[in-house]
C-alpha cells in the first residue's frame, strides 16, 4: 500500500471532500456559462458588479448580423475600389481595424460578450510574442485581400472565400 493511506491528514481531507460531494450532488452538474466562469479560488471573493445587468445577445442573433455585416463590407469595398476608384487598400484596412477597435470597446462597455477580458493577465512579453505577430499577419492578410478587389470581381472573391 502507498504511504498516503496511512497519512491521517490526507485521509481527513479526502473524507471532507467526499462529504462535500455527497451533500451537494447536483452542484457538480450546474456548470456556469463560459462568459461568467471564474476560477474556484476567486468564487468566494467575487462580488456582483454593475456589468451583471448588461444585455445578452444570443448566437442566433450574432451570426446573422455577422453574415450581413461581412457581406456589406465586401460590397462596400468593391464599390470603393471599382466605382469610386479608391486605390489605397492599406488606408482602408487601417480604417476598418480602427473601427473594429472602437466597436469592441463599445461592446465591452455595453454588453457581457467580452467579460472574459478581465481574467487575462497580459504582460509585455506575452503581447510581443503572441498577440503582435498574429495582429501583423492578420493586417497583412486584410491588406492583400483588399488589394485583390483592384484586380478580381466580387463574385470570384466570394467563390474563393468559400473554400
Amino acid at each position: 500500500m502507498s504511504s498516503t493511506v496511512h497519512d491521517p491528514e490526507k485521509q481527513e481531507a479526502e473524507q471532507q471532500l467526499l462529504e462535500a460531494k455527497v451533500e451537494s450532488p447536483a452542484s457538480s452538474l450546474d456548470l456556469p456559462s463560459p462568459v461568467t466562469a471564474t476560477p474556484s479560488h476567486q468564487q468566494q471573493q467575487h462580488k456582483p458588479t454593475p456589468t451583471a445587468s448588461k444585455y445578452k445577445l444570443s448566437a442566433t442573433a450574432i451570426i446573422p448580423i455577422w453574415i450581413v455585416l461581412s457581406s456589406s463590407v465586401i460590397i462596400y469595398n468593391n464599390y470603393l475600389y471599382n466605382t469610386l476608384n479608391f486605390k489605397y487598400p492599406v488606408f482602408l484596412v487601417t480604417f476598418h481595424l480602427g473601427f473594429a477597435a472602437v466597436g469592441t470597446r463599445i461592446l465591452h462597455r455595453t454588453t457581457n460578450l467580452l467579460d472574459g477580458v478581465k481574467d487575462v493577465r497580459m504582460t509585455k512579453d506575452m503581447f510581443l510574442r503572441s498577440i503582435l505577430p498574429i495582429g501583423l499577419l492578420f493586417s497583412g492578410s486584410l491588406i492583400l485581400s483588399n488589394t485583390a478587389y483592384l484586380y478580381l470581381s466580387v463574385a470570384y472573391i466570394q467563390m474563393l472565400k468559400v473554400r
